[in-house]
């Protein structure tokens, strides 16, 4: 059924209890979203606001109201960038340093042409002093990309940000390797190679159905701040941020769903962890997001 176009609307909800009264609507639109990543959960955007933002009152969650139900929502937070040269002040999707993408909930065609109109109709009427809003990075398959199509082209900006590696594992691992350049597969030649001439080698995925995921966790922090991130060096790791540290420990905790779950993979050889990663698996969908 097609919705009439005067139908359309945005709902604003304030703050972290505002978030919480859209959960039930939140849970329905991402399990209706086929590829989706963790960072569209609703344990992502409560860890986000919990520990990473200093006001959690200043999220904005808007969304989008066919007259009887949401059908879409789009989370945002106030921020300080520099889209088109000088700092201004400016709404953002919500987005994490080590989440490489940003995104809005929407499962539907419909409501992908009408979120981000409706939107942006919405903060020209209630700027609070920020007139850009910023959408990424938002991946190809976004509703994002679909909502600028209904924008006149003079009022947005497309810039080209950065590069996601995708990989897809239902192809046979045989297959999977012919694809990756000479170079590469020369590397993980060598790799293997180094690594067989140690001993006690094991890996380990580990979640909180399988093992001691905290303690996974703390030996992933650990190795991630033991070079060039660490205090020693630029300071930019996890473990060298509280906010940062809590946001993956509440992630690791907190992530549940009928297929969503966070994982540590881990590489150990000689009685020390050589390698860690921290993913999550949400649908389809296996992120290795630090």
């Amino acid at each position: 059924m097609t919705v009439p176009e005067a139908a359309w609307g945005i709902i604003e909800f304030r703050g972290r209890a505002g978030l919480e009264r859209l959960e039930a609507d939140w849970r329905r639109l991402y399990a209706q979203i086929p590829r989706r990543t963790s960072f569209l959960s609703y344990e992502a955007c409560r860890a986000h606001v919990d520990q990473l933002m200093s006001a959690p009152d200043q999220l904005r969650c808007l969304a989008l109201t066919d007259g009887r139900r949401v059908r879409a929502i789009c989370a945002l937070q106030p921020r300080s960038d520099r889209p088109l040269g000088p700092l201004l002040r400016v709404w953002g999707v919500l987005w994490h340093v080590h989440g490489l993408q940003a995104d809005v909930l929407c499962a539907d065609d419909e409501a992908r042409r009408a979120l981000i109109p409706a939107v942006v109709d919405h903060l020209s009427r209630k700027p609070e002093g920020r007139q850009l809003l910023l959408l990424g990075s938002a991946p190809a398959g976004s509703a994002l990309w679909h909502g600028l199509r209904g924008l006149r082209p003079a009022t947005y900006r497309v810039e080209p940000k950065q590069s996601v590696n995708v990989l897809d594992c239902s192809m046979p691992f045989t297959e999977l390797r012919g694809a990756l350049s000479k170079s590469f597969r020369h590397k993980l030649n060598t790799a293997a190679n180094r690594l067989a001439k140690l001993s006690d080698v094991r890996f380990a995925a580990v979640t909180t159905a399988t093992g001691d995921l905290e303690a996974e966790l703390e030996a992933f922090l650990d190795v991630e701040a033991s070079g060039w991130k660490g205090d020693g060096g630029t300071g930019t790791a996890i473990r060298c941020s509280r906010q940062k540290t809590a946001f993956f420990r509440d992630l690791a905790v907190n992530l549940r769903g009928d297929a969503d779950y966070a994982e540590v993979s881990a590489l150990y050889a000689e009685g020390r962890c050589l390698a860690s990663s921290f993913c999550t698996r949400t649908g389809d969908t296996y992120s290795c997001l630090k």
